[in-house]
C-alpha cells in the first residue's frame, strides 16, 4: 500500500502533535513547532499567532528542548546506529567473511548458481545498508523525515 504525500504529511503532523503532548509542550510551543514543521518562517509564525518575534523564538527553542529531553533515548539510539552505519561504510574493504551460499534444489539436481542465505532480516544490521544504495537512501530519508 502506497500512501499519498498528503497522507504522509498528515501522519507526520499527527506524530508531531503526539510528541509535543508527550513532551509537555505548551499550546504556544506546540503551535509554533507545528507551523515551523509546515515550512513557515519565524516572522510568519509571529504574524499568524499574533505574538512578538522574540516570543516565537523562545517558544520554538523551549519546545525543541522539551522534545529533545523527552525523546533523547530515541535520538541517542539513532545517532549510535548511524555512526555504526557510517563507520561500516568508511571501513568497508570487502574483508568481511563471504556470505553463506547454498545451491537451490531444482528438478534433476541443483541450480548451478548459488544463492545467499540470510539468517536475519535484511536491514537488521548496519552493514546491509552498504550493499544497496537504495536501501541506504531509504533508511536515511526515513530517519530524517
Amino acid at each position: 500500500m502506497h500512501l499519498s504525500e498528503s497522507d504522509v504529511a498528515r501522519r507526520r503532523e499527527a506524530a508531531l502533535a503526539w510528541a509535543c503532548d508527550h513532551a509537555g509542550c505548551t499550546q504556544a510551543q506546540a503551535g509554533a513547532l507545528r507551523l515551523l514543521f509546515q515550512g513557515k518562517r519565524v516572522g510568519e509564525i509571529a504574524k499568524t499567532q499574533r505574538i512578538a518575534f522574540r516570543s516565537v523564538q523562545r517558544a520554538l527553542l523551549e519546545g525543541r528542548n522539551r522534545l529533545e529531553e523527552a525523546f533523547s533515548h530515541l535520538i541517542d539510539a539513532e545517532v549510535r546506529w548511524w555512526a555504526l552505519v557510517l563507520a561500516c561504510a568508511r571501513n568497508h574493504r570487502d574483508c568481511r567473511p563471504a556470505p553463506v551460499l547454498t545451491y537451490a534444489k531444482v528438478p534433476g539436481g541443483y541450480d548451478p548458481t548459488p544463492v545467499t542465505v540470510r539468517a536475519r532480516p535484511h536491514g537488521s544490521v548496519a552493514e546491509d545498508l552498504i550493499d544497496d544504495d537504495g536501501d541506504f537512501l531509504r533508511a536515511l530519508t526515513a530517519l530524517l523525515s
